[in-house]
């Protein structure tokens, strides 16, 4: 059975928009340049919120691409070379997005490192904080007040 017409657009916007976000992903990850040092750690965790929202566009939109049937008789069709051209132009941004990704994956482990001291130093310093909190409390220094 041969998708109607306005299937057959649907679907071909969907993978357009799933390229174009793909192509957004690779554009960020090709501008990010990180180093290893606290500052980056908040860029780093922003630059990874950002892609992960697209990302996550991606597979939604891939969720609605795999809701369409092609049938033989469409795959036969004019309409399905631009659906195997944009597939191909997927494949091809998510095969560059793989290769930066392991050409950055060092500094990123690195960054990591970094951001999982800063948090064991945060909890270290809150144990601390918690241990030192009755002594700074108002009541501790009412014992030394002359006024009394």
């Amino acid at each position: 059975m041969f998708m109607n017409s306005d299937d057959r657009k649907k679907l071909l916007e969907l993978f357009r928009q799933k390229r174009d976000c793909l192509e957004t992903i690779l554009k960020m990850t090709r501008e990010r340049k990180f180093d290893v040092v606290e500052e980056d750690v908040e860029r780093f965790h922003n630059f990874f919120q950002k892609r992960e929202v697209l990302f996550e566009k991606c597979r939604n939109l891939e969720e609605q691409i795999d809701e369409y049937i092609i049938s033989d008789e469409d795959k036969k069709s004019f309409f399905y070379k631009d659906v195997e051209k944009t597939e191909n132009e997927i494949k091809e941004l998510v095969r560059q997005i793989i290769a930066i990704d392991e050409k950055n994956k060092v500094i990123m482990n690195k960054l990591l490192r970094l951001i999982k001291d800063n948090i064991r130093n945060l909890k270290v310093s809150k144990q601390v904080s918690r241990g030192y909190g009755e002594f700074f409390s108002g009541e501790s220094y009412g014992r030394f007040d002359s006024s009394n």
